[in-house]
């Protein structure tokens, strides 16, 4: 730790010993005058230090017994439901794409102007008011 820091720290009402601790820690100067200026006293950024050199305890995860997933009996009749099922989808999966690709090609023909073309009788109207 340099020693404009361990001024700060002394400046904020760190005691010399507080100091060798903190400088003992290992931990960034920086960060623990940041911790001063918000309002942690010396007894605080300790705690904070304790805990961040403690491993990290995590309760041991209880394990469940293992119960194998029943298989549920196929049955021949669910297969031709399911197999019908999937006939309808794919026919009406096909009749939407042929559904988008005409209405993709019907926009692709359409004229996207600006919709405000004028009739022939109005461009002669306005070439006219510009003759009075």
């Amino acid at each position: 730790m340099e020693l404009v820091n361990m001024i700060k720290l002394g400046t904020m009402g760190y005691k010399p010993a507080d100091i060798k601790q903190i400088n003992a820690s290992g931990i960034d100067s920086e960060q623990i005058i940041e911790l001063a200026k918000s309002g942690y006293a010396a007894s605080d950024v300790n705690e904070l230090i304790k805990l961040a050199q403690e491993p990290a305890q995590t309760p041991p995860e209880k394990k469940d017994p293992e119960v194998p997933p029943e298989k549920p009996e196929e049955k021949p009749e669910n297969n031709d439901e399911l197999n019908n099922k999937i006939k309808e989808l794919t026919r009406q999966l096909e009749e939407a794409q042929t559904m988008i690709k005409k209405i993709q090609s019907d926009n692709a023909s359409k004229d996207l102007g600006s919709g405000n073309q004028k009739t022939a009788r109005e461009l002669v109207q306005e070439s006219l008011k510009s003759l009075y």
